[in-house]
């Protein structure tokens, strides 16, 4: 994340936040065990980046596992 232009990375943490954001439940409940979903890996497209990040959401986690620079396709 230290070769990210600022700017780059400042919308990417405002995505992922906005995010998070939404996973928030007004009043926690816990889940039963057998009723817990598998962690969901997601992306964020963004310039020529791409943001691949994890949401568990029996947890109510999200978790950035990567930024990396998208290859252009039929280059």
């Amino acid at each position: 994340m230290g070769h990210l232009p600022l700017e780059t990375y400042q919308r990417i943490r405002e995505e992922l936040e906005a995010v998070a954001a939404r996973m928030r439940p007004e009043t926690p409940v816990p889940l039963p065990q057998k009723y817990v979903r598998p962690v969901e890996t997601r992306s964020i497209l963004l310039e020529n980046h791409i943001a691949l990040y994890e949401v568990d959401p029996s947890r109510k986690r999200l978790t950035l596992r990567e930024i990396a620079i998208r290859s252009k396709q039929g280059a």
